[in-house]
């Protein structure tokens, strides 16, 4: 089934900046890095179970960010 990203970015993406804000501390890198975030969810939007949401994509934004 997946997951409605359209969704997950309107509901998370604040929060998901401001983990990007607070492990980067540059904006334009942050907003980056956001961006990658739910581009990563994009592509596996497939295989993800519906009830995927904040803890997953704070996770993801943590690795994206450190990496």
């Amino acid at each position: 089934m997946g997951v409605d990203v359209d969704q997950l970015y309107r509901r998370y993406a604040p929060m998901v900046l401001r983990r990007c804000r607070v492990l980067l501390r540059h904006e334009a890198r942050a907003v980056d890095a956001m961006q990658d975030v739910f581009v990563l969810v994009l592509r596996h939007q497939h295989e993800l179970q519906a009830g995927s949401g904040a803890s997953l994509l704070f996770r993801l934004a943590t690795n994206v960010c450190l990496n």
